[in-house]
């Protein structure tokens, strides 16, 4: 491709200095250079920032996660409850968005805790220009868990409480592990709040709350344990190995492989 003169690129390059992405606004500089034309680039712009609050109180140090127009990640706010995007997240989406969804957050690793902000809403996005600061205050809840036993000497026993705003799915790793007892509240809700509970002799629990109060009857079932025992010596089968030898994929003809798509 023939190379355009500058005199024609040049107020495009100088437009792109403005550029709300900071990678366009450095290439554009460092095309002006390589043509003769020394440029620094302007300086770099912040990130979209969220100031996130519940109830006036900033939630400090808790992952959120961010979802536009099915781009999005996780990122942990700071001891302000401020929450930073790339500027460059939003402007990677087909569009550049009209709103974001934002809900608590937890990587594999990290449990949850009863004293986490339980939250899923969604806020218009800020202009792709702004560098302010969008303030977005939460209005929670709190919400009380009484839980029924089926047997009084389970309490104290370990129990686990998959949580979450949107879904619940029990995963030991990142569900809240506490002794069992008969109450647990939840400090800071917002909207719907997603159970998946799991306890020795009881069968699981999954519901959800959207009250302030909820009255949890555990039903009584048995725990199973076992443990695979393998034989010290695997018996070898001839004929079963040369079986498996023998099974192997052919290439099928891609007239065929459409053929049988269709039917």
């Amino acid at each position: 491709m023939e190379k355009l003169p500058l005199p024609d690129i040049r107020p495009l390059l100088l437009a792109l200095l403005a550029h709300p992405s900071n990678k366009v606004a450095e290439a554009a500089a460092k095309a002006l250079t390589s043509r003769g034309e020394k440029t620094e680039a302007p300086p770099a712009k912040p990130p979209l920032r969220f100031r996130l609050t519940a109830n006036d109180e900033p939630i400090a140090g808790q992952y959120i996660e961010y979802k536009f127009d099915h781009v999005g990640s996780a990122a942990k706010t700071n001891d302000d409850g401020i929450l930073e995007i790339g500027r460059d997240m939003a402007l990677n989406a087909e569009q550049y968005p009209a709103s974001i969804q934002l809900a608590n957050y937890k990587f594999t690793s990290e449990r949850y805790n009863l004293a986490d902000t339980f939250f899923h809403t969604s806020v218009p996005m800020p202009d792709i220009a702004d560098e302010t600061i969008v303030d977005m205050p939460l209005q929670t809840r709190s919400v009380t868990l009484n839980f029924i036993f089926p047997q009084p000497a389970m309490e104290g026993t370990e129990m686990f409480i998959a949580a979450d705003s949107h879904s619940a799915f029990y995963d030991e790793q990142r569900s809240i592990k506490l002794p069992a007892t008969r109450q647990v509240t939840f400090p800071r809700v917002l909207g719907t709040l997603n159970l998946a509970i799991v306890a020795p002799g009881t069968a699981d629990w999954r519901g959800e709350v959207d009250g302030d109060t909820a009255n949890i009857e555990l039903q009584p079932a048995h725990d199973v344990c076992f443990r695979l025992k393998f034989p010290k010596e695997i018996p070898q089968i001839p004929q079963i190995q040369q079986v498996y030898l023998k099974i192997e994929p052919q290439p099928k003809p891609q007239e065929e492989v459409w053929r049988q798509w269709r039917t």
